[in-house]
């Protein structure tokens, strides 16, 4: 599948950053994952699929997130097979049921901030609240913060700060954003 290849990849950078991580100057013990729409849905794989053998983020945002591939929107386009090792043998369902962060919350999922456009008409905003409604359930930290009048991919391709007379969307989010990366720090 596709979607796990694009998962691999992802694995295998951090897997790279992670052993460089003096070389770069990073530290993963403060390093937050930030992924909007597929960027959320590969930001959520991340933090959820059970591939992963030891995740390297203790915290985790993800905007406008895709997290549910059994929603009939995107079980379109799961792949009627995989050749994938993992996926091999697998029915449609069942695929989409293994590639679906949503499915996957465990004790070992970080803390996660879900932000999603109210009147988002490209990713359903209930991937969101399941996902949030999930994290509830397995007792694991979360919030979910809802944007008003606002479609999809407010933070990054629709990015300013004002709009019109009042903060744009985006502009709220880095506030949200903000707030939720400081209430820890002392």
């Amino acid at each position: 599948s596709g979607l796990m290849d694009l998962y691999e990849d992802c694995v295998d950078a951090l897997v790279y950053l992670k052993e460089h991580e003096s070389c770069y100057g990073l530290d993963f013990e403060r390093s937050v994952l930030l992924g909007e729409s597929a960027g959320g849905y590969l930001a959520a794989a991340l933090i959820t699929l059970p591939y992963l053998a030891h995740p390297m983020f203790q915290r985790a945002i993800l905007v406008n997130p895709i997290t549910d591939l059994l929603d009939s929107q995107w079980y379109q386009r799961v792949p009627e097979e995989s050749n994938h090792p993992v996926l091999r043998g697998r029915s449609k369902v069942e695929i989409a049921h293994g590639l679906s962060p949503v499915y996957h919350i465990s004790d070992g999922t970080p803390e996660t901030l879900l932000l999603h456009g109210i009147r988002d008409s490209v990713v359903r905003p209930r991937h969101a609240q399941s996902f949030y409604d999930e994290m509830c359930l397995h007792k694991r930290e979360a919030q979910l913060h809802w944007i008003s009048d606002t479609d999809h991919a407010f933070l990054l391709a629709e990015y300013q700060m004002e709009k019109g007379n009042s903060l744009s969307a985006a502009a709220m989010a880095i506030e949200i954003m903000d707030r939720w990366l400081w209430k820890n720090v002392k």
